[in-house]
């Protein structure tokens, strides 16, 4: 009979375990301004396309020039006059903090401060860089998109 109950009670916590991981999954892939700023931000100081994906359409081009692929290549271009490859140039996002504010479920502000360094080099040189930027993101369907002037991409 007590050998039934222990049974009982393990499954239930089995069962509990389960249903838990359903639901944090479920909240964890939503989108929220936070998320697009930080994944943008990293996309961006990595030199990857993929930003293109977080950025609204307005912020794309600017005098019909795409400007994903123009700071790709200027970056591109910079890491070859200083004789490195681009995956030497590139910086990976530390001690991220966002900070959402005027959030009114479609445009919403979110304060980003971390610091960013290239990986490998900051090994030898400590070189890391403090930024902190307003970003200012619009949500367009369910994805919130980044807009604006951010960074250079100016």
């Amino acid at each position: 009979m007590q050998q039934d109950y222990k049974i009982v009670s393990l499954v239930m916590v089995v069962i509990t375990g389960i249903l838990l991981q359903v639901l944090f999954c479920i909240v964890d892939s939503s989108d929220t301004p936070s998320r697009a700023a930080v994944e943008f931000s990293k996309a961006y100081f990595k030199y990857d396309n993929s930003m293109a994906d977080r950025l609204c359409e307005e912020s794309k081009t600017v005098n019909g020039e795409n400007v994903v692929e123009k700071y790709i290549r200027l970056k591109e271009n910079e890491s070859k006059n200083r004789g490195y490859s681009p995956w030497f140039m590139k910086n990976k996002l530390y001690h991220i903090k966002t900070n959402t504010f005027e959030n009114d479920k479609k445009n919403a502000k979110v304060r980003l401060t971390c610091i960013i360094k290239p990986p490998l080099k900051s090994f030898f040189t400590h070189e890391s860089t403090e930024i902190d930027e307003v970003i200012t993101l619009v949500k367009v369907g369910k994805v919130w998109k980044v807009c604006g002037k951010i960074f250079s991409l100016r």
